[in-house]
């Protein structure tokens, strides 16, 4: 069954990221002066002047105006939105933004135990995460069966600007396939994920800097934050036609630790159903949500995806436990 997997910033919370209002409370912190004064992170910053400066930023304006940023963020309901907001493509505020994002999810990459370049893994430590959960479900044929996997059946499209599913699936096809880092790195090529609004990065096929885990250096920083996008910034005819081929092609659509906000869900129905297309099997967590925002949900679900027909599937579980309680539904012919 073709299935498309649609993960939100929810799912990487079992790998320690921060979502939601913990990631904008760390960049509020992270730009605070008198955090900055405290930690030497004016120094940090200050690595950056001519970047803000090529932006509209002078470096006396610095202090005052990382101050704006930190105390009028929590107004937003995201840093996403807060970017969408207040700036203008390549501006200051995007690229200060940017840069924040990358810096506090590279330091979770880093910290990961997925940052992992020797093997063997315990991969006790993610058998209870959602890509353990996923991968024994979805997973099947032995390990001389190399191109009976599975994964062509298989679409990401994510939310989130961390690279843990790419990491994560990297490693278990050179530990439970006993591949070759080329071979691993070839195979993962081959499954579709997109990040919606940018990553951190491509991971390199290097199996020894592989890139995933950031180091901090000042370049690298400013390179990932290139490759983050806003709401408007990630909206383009070449993504938007991706994500309509993923879904249309797919039986299934399953919704992982997602935030169904309006222009979330705008990006995936910016191609309207056709009356001919298949009526799709749809699931979706929907985890500490209120009833009435599931009921938005649920209906929403139901026409865009099934054609106006009731019968979207709502779990209050979180992504990992959603694999479980759906383990029989879930589970792949082997």
């Amino acid at each position: 069954m073709k299935t498309t997997f649609v993960v939100g910033a929810g799912a990487s919370a079992d790998f320690g990221f921060p979502v939601g209002a913990a990631l904008q409370s760390e960049i509020a912190e992270y730009l605070k002066p008198r955090r900055m004064v405290r930690s030497g992170a004016i120094s940090h910053l200050g690595s950056i002047e001519g970047e803000l400066a090529k932006r509209g930023l002078s470096g006396f304006d610095l202090t005052s105006r990382c101050e704006w940023f930190a105390n009028t963020l929590p107004l937003s309901d995201s840093i996403d939105r807060f970017l969408e907001d207040q700036s203008s493509h390549d501006d200051w505020i995007s690229f200060l933004g940017k840069y924040s994002i990358a810096k506090i999810i590279g330091e979770r990459e880093r910290a990961s135990y997925l940052n992992r370049r020797e093997l063997p893994i315990d991969f006790a430590r993610f058998s209870d995460t959602w890509l353990g959960q996923f991968w024994a479900k979805m997973n099947k044929g032995g390990g001389a069966k190399i191109d009976e996997k599975g994964f062509d059946s298989i679409s990401f499209v994510v939310f989130n600007y961390d690279r843990c599913i790419e990491q994560f699936l990297y490693l278990a096809f050179t530990q439970y396939y006993q591949m070759d880092h080329d071979d691993a790195w070839g195979f993962l090529k081959k499954i579709n994920i997109i990040h919606v609004y940018g990553s951190l990065g491509a991971i390199s096929e290097n199996s020894f800097r592989n890139s995933y885990g950031l180091n901090g250096g000042y370049s690298e920083l400013v390179s990932a934050a290139s490759e983050i996008k806003t709401f408007s910034e990630s909206v383009d005819s070449e993504i938007s036609a991706t994500i309509s081929r993923f879904i249309a092609d797919s039986e299934r659509v399953i919704f992982l630790g997602f935030s169904f906000a309006e222009m979330n869900r705008n990006i995936l129905c910016s191609q309207p159903m056709n009356e001919g297309d298949r009526l799709r099997k749809v699931m979706a967590t929907t985890y500490k949500e209120s009833r009435e925002n599931i009921s938005i949900i649920k209906d929403w679900c139901n026409q865009h995806l099934r054609r106006g027909n009731a019968g979207s599937i709502m779990s209050s579980a979180k992504a990992d436990e959603f694999f479980r309680e759906n383990s029989l539904s879930l589970s792949m012919p082997r």
